[in-house]
Parts: structure tokens; sequence; C-alpha cells
């Protein structure tokens, strides 16, 4: 069971976790809106992170490309 309320799921396509990505599978932060990421899904060019939250949140994405990266913003829903 993923800590929080409320989540998010986070779908990457064409993508490699396994060969790319080496860090932990399960995050549990100190936050007090995003309290956990678990990674639940990784083949076939396809990865899969649950975020739980601790209450309804919105959210920004942006896209780097030096180095590339994915960052989400999640703000607490007042």
């Amino acid at each position: 069971m993923l800590e929080g309320q409320d989540g998010a799921l986070v779908t990457i396509h064409g993508s490699d976790g396994h060969s790319d990505y080496h860090g932990p599978t399960d995050i549990k932060t100190k936050d007090s809106t995003v309290l956990e990421l678990r990674q639940i899904h990784d083949s076939e060019g396809t990865v899969q992170w649950a975020i739980g939250l601790s209450t309804v949140a919105c959210y920004r994405a942006t896209f780097y490309d030096k180095p590339v990266r994915l960052v989400i913003d999640f703000q607490a829903g007042t």
C-alpha cells in the first residue's frame, strides 16, 4: 500500500529504468505533500512511478535536456 490519501501515476514511454536508473525503487520522503514514490512497472520501454500524496495536489511537469531529466512539482491544494 502506498502512503498518502491521494496519488499520481507517472508513465514514461520509450524509457528503460532497469539499465539507466540504479537508485531505489521505493522512496519514502519527509515532505509534507509527496510522501512516497514507488516504481511499479519497468518493461517493454515503459516505466511507471506511483506517487503517494498527503492530499489532492496541483502539479507542474517540466522536461530539461541538458542533462536530460523530468521534474514534477506538486503543490497541495487548499
